[in-house]
């Protein structure tokens, strides 16, 4: 398209500068010609005023021949000044020709506007197509930006949720295990189930330790999200928000896993080194119902505010791993001190939980 328009630019400017260089020589003629003409005309005006006079004369019969004999010499000299006249008249198709010179050349000059004006209705379409084109690559260009958008937007989603598992992480610092739940309020009192049942919708408690000890262990495992769950060893069961209510005061009970948002839990260390634990569901955090830590007090959850009733310790069972150092079979057990005492079952009845006690053995 450049080198077009500069062609076109330099076919005017050509077109111009002829123009401009043929005016002031064709005016320059035109001068000379009309000034030849006017001194020209001056003899044949006297001519024709003299005209009227030989009318007149002719008119006048009583005039004498000699006068019209005067005369006639004066015709000749008339004869003689046209015949200049008519050399000269000659040389007008001179200008003629000049003119009908001229006329091819304005109308090359004409049509090579025309020409040009093609050549520019042809570079238009030209234009339109390459302004078009443009337009495409526009286009093409601003669904590749979306594109590359919406990729970088995906990345920075799954990096969000990389921040966010990462920050939970941090905040959820908790090995995996099974623990003891210890409030701390009262260094005494412990998570269990009420009753030690296993059974759906029992409520959680604080209670002490009884035996057997799993009946006050739970363990903790990560939902791999930045979440726990935890579950109450005895019973396989989970801890659970009633009906993932958003109610402050609503029961925590144990319930068959679910893998809901109401058994799923932050733990969240605190300044003082104890742990808050937090219902996903809700927000809500685990709380021992107006900070009163007795036995057998069912547990909700509230509000955070920050007091010991929502604070918790979470101690770690160390689980020992025995090794055989005896054969099974049946044995006697005896003391050391005494070999004719050792244990023996109270009553020798078979019901759970029977008492032993140390005897005299037979």
């Amino acid at each position: 398209m450049n080198v077009i328009l500069k062609k076109l630019v330099t076919i005017i400017l050509l077109f111009l500068f002829m123009i401009y260089a043929i005016l002031p020589i064709a005016y320059a003629q035109d001068k000379e010609i009309n000034i030849q003409k006017q001194e020209k005309s001056e003899p044949i005006e006297q001519e024709e005023t003299e005209e009227p006079k030989e009318e007149v004369n002719k008119q006048e019969e009583n005039e004498p021949i000699e006068e019209e004999e005067k005369e006639e010499p004066k015709e000749e000299n008339k004869q003689e000044e046209n015949a200049p006249i008519e050399q000269e008249k000659p040389e007008e198709p001179k200008e003629e020709n000049k003119q009908e010179e001229s006329e091819p050349i304005e109308q090359e000059e004409i049509e090579e506007p025309k020409e040009e004006e093609s050549k520019q209705e042809e570079s238009e379409p030209i234009e339109q197509e390459e302004i078009e084109e443009p337009k495409e690559e526009e286009s093409k260009q601003e669904e590749s930006e979306q594109i590359k958008q919406e990729e970088t937007e995906e990345p920075k989603e799954e990096n969000k949720q990389e921040e966010i598992s990462l920050l939970s992480v941090q905040l959820n610092s908790i090995e995996e295990g099974t623990y003891y739940i210890q409030t701390a309020i009262n260094n005494n009192l412990f998570f269990g189930i009420e009753n030690s049942s296993k059974s759906n919708g029992v409520a959680l408690e604080i209670r002490e330790k009884v035996a057997p000890l799993t009946n006050n262990q739970f363990i903790i495992k990560s939902t791999q999200d930045g979440y726990y769950t935890i579950q109450i060893k005895h019973s396989g069961k989970v801890l659970d928000v009633d009906g993932a209510s958003k109610k402050n005061g609503t029961k925590v009970q144990q319930y068959a896993s679910n893998k809901t948002d109401a058994q799923k839990w932050t733990i969240k260390k605190t300044l003082d080194g104890n742990y808050n634990i937090i219902s996903k569901c809700n927000g809500l955090y685990l709380d021992i119902p107006g900070a009163l830590a007795n036995d057998g007090v069912n547990m909700q959850v509230y509000k955070g505010n920050g007091t010991n009733a929502q604070k918790f310790k979470l101690v770690k069972v160390q689980e020992i791993v025995g090794k055989q150092t005896i054969p099974n079979g049946t044995y006697k057990i005896k003391t050391i001190t005494n070999g004719n005492i050792g244990i023996e079952v109270e009553g020798l009845t078979r019901k759970q939980w029977s008492k032993c006690a140390i005897r005299h053995t037979i």
